[in-house]
């Protein structure tokens, strides 16, 4: 009898090596971007996610590598007042609007800032996740913009890009890319996120034209490479279980399935000892002491810190990855 299967995983993916702990990574790109660097956060990667916020379509994504290449000072003649007072940048997400605007251009510089040395970064691995090939061009001035920001849709038409005008401007932008650091990896995905606000058929064929363009650039760049977050979604897991209940975001079971497939098809299998003492020192971290005074537990404290010490001298940007994260003295015991 011939066998049974209840799945249509896809081929494994032979990509091993690409990423180490030595690699600086920059992921930018729509809210799966920001979920998928989240675990690699955990896992004491050296990254930054998403320096503007999540960003959904192709131009905007282009755009804002192109703003941090050029390393771009933002000003307050680049934000908009709305009708609460708060102060907002079109090509940021609200996470960096505030009422009060030198604060919104402090968050806003200083995320550019940062994200500008890594994108000079050797052997950086740069993440691109393309979430729509939609976008929202503003009247007034005629730029796409990143986020509308709750402004009256009036203000706003809606643009659906298609095939060659995405190609276009991607490859002006990782020809950009590619000059200013010779040694960057980039790494595709399109996001499994639905967006079905816009029409089941017209979700399908954004994500098929973001399909499309990723295969020719990955043709057309011997540095690029598509990891298929998509289709694993759609086609191995396959089932509304692997959805939040929205029914458009995956689920944390989802996601964590994922990222797994992403190591297996990227990461150094020789670092998984590595890995292993990484993962134990985030679980030791996240350990509650009844009393942290005691003893036993300042003995915990002091054994943390000394496997802190020793991850930071195996590698410089676990150690940046580290002293990213809170204080020592910051960590909830009790």
């Amino acid at each position: 009898m011939d066998e049974i299967r209840f799945r249509t995983e896809l081929e494994k993916l032979d990509c091993q090596g690409i990423l180490h702990y030595s690699n600086p990574i920059l992921s930018i790109g729509s809210c799966f971007a920001t979920e998928i660097g989240q675990q690699l956060e955990k896992d004491l990667f050296d990254i930054i996610i998403n320096p503007f916020g999540p960003l959904y379509n192709p131009v905007s994504i282009s755009k804002g590598l192109r703003t941090i290449a050029q390393n771009r000072i933002y000003t307050k003649n680049d934000l908009r007042k709305d009708k609460n007072g708060l102060w907002h940048s079109f090509e940021h997400h609200s996470l960096f609007s505030s009422l009060d605007p030198e604060n919104c251009l402090s968050k806003i510089n200083k995320s550019m800032e940062l994200a500008n040395k890594y994108l000079y970064e050797p052997n950086l691995i740069l993440m691109i996740t393309l979430g729509s090939a939609r976008g929202f061009r503003h009247i007034e001035n005629r730029n796409i913009v990143a986020n509308c920001h709750k402004f009256p849709s009036s203000e706003f038409v809606v643009v659906d890009f298609n095939v060659e005008e995405l190609i276009d401007e991607l490859t002006e932008t990782l020809n950009l890319i590619r000059q200013i650091n010779k040694t960057v990896k980039v790494i595709f995905t399109v996001s499994p996120v639905r967006h079905i606000s816009y029409g089941l058929h017209n979700d399908k064929i954004s994500k098929a034209t973001l399909l499309l363009v990723v295969d020719k650039l990955q043709h057309k760049f011997s540095f690029v490479d598509y990891f298929p977050s998509y289709e694993i979604m759609m086609d191995d897991l396959r089932d509304y279980r692997f959805y939040e209940a929205d029914m458009v975001h995956p689920s944390k079971t989802a996601v964590q399935y994922i990222y797994k497939r992403f190591l297996d098809t990227y990461f150094d299998k020789d670092e998984e000892p590595l890995m292993k003492k990484c993962r134990d020192y985030i679980k030791r971290r996240c350990h509650r002491l009844q009393n942290p005074q005691s003893k036993e537990g300042q003995e915990f404290i002091q054994r943390n810190l000394t496997i802190k010490n020793e991850l930071c001298g195996l590698s410089p940007h676990i150690k940046a990855a580290i002293e990213r994260m809170q204080d020592e003295r910051q960590e909830i015991y009790n």
